[in-house]
């Protein structure tokens, strides 16, 4: 037998439950989410393939689940999305609202998650890259900035 083998399989495990920490939300982050927020986050990750864990990570870690919330850089809503980033997904996707909009939940939820699966695909990042660029940008700098965002919301997994 491969001695190898056993290592590959744990390495292979281990891959296999970060992926689903990544598309589950973590029993620590229910706890802190409405049932509202949680169905919502639940059914727009099952329509449009984002990780449901990661989102969740990306909420409590900008507005801790206050779609009211509001930044000193202008961000806004539960997701604490930018004007920029909103036009950009509203030019993408066609929403028909505008960006004051988004301190109503849903639609700063789906902006917010839209914005991130943009991203995603657009870059061709990996979405744990994701997360840091969703605060970041897509260039990913400062890279101190983008690890300490990183961390706070991988924290929530």
């Amino acid at each position: 037998m491969n001695e190898k083998l056993p290592i590959i399989i744990a390495i292979g495990s281990l891959i296999l439950m970060n992926k689903r920490k990544l598309w589950s939300i973590s029993d620590k982050a229910k706890k802190h989410l409405s049932n509202e927020t949680e169905e919502l986050i639940n059914y727009f990750s099952s329509k449009y393939s984002i990780p449901a864990g990661v989102v969740a990570g990306i909420v409590l870690t900008e507005s801790y689940d206050d779609p009211l919330a509001s930044g000193q850089a202008g961000e806004i809503g539960i997701m604490q999305i930018t004007e920029p980033a909103f036009n950009e997904v509203n030019n993408h996707y066609k929403l028909n609202y505008s960006f004051t909009q988004c301190y109503v939940k849903k639609l700063g939820l789906l902006a917010g998650m839209l914005y991130l699966k943009l991203i995603h695909t657009k870059y061709s990042l990996t979405w744990l890259n994701a997360i840091k660029a969703y605060n970041v940008g897509p260039d990913l700098k400062p890279a101190s900035a983008a690890n300490v965002y990183f961390n706070k919301v991988i924290r929530w997994l």
